[in-house]
């Protein structure tokens, strides 16, 4: 889940604020960040909302072979 952290960092905002943010825990940004957990749906969502980025961009989704 390198992109979010990415995301994150080029919005200056540290793992408390995203946390704030999405009404988790720092510790849960930080599970996100490592994928030791998986993004709930809801929290993709707001994430997608906020950075302005696709779900598949956001996940590191390669569609491949796409007209």
């Amino acid at each position: 889940m390198n992109r979010l952290k990415e995301l994150r960092k080029s919005r200056n905002m540290s793992q408390e604020e995203l946390g704030s943010m999405l009404g988790v825990q720092k510790a849960a940004v930080c599970k996100y960040e490592t994928g030791r957990v998986p993004l709930p749906s809801e929290v993709l969502v707001k994430l997608c909302d906020y950075f302005g980025v696709t779900a598949d961009h956001l996940l590191g989704i390669i569609q491949i072979g796409r007209a």
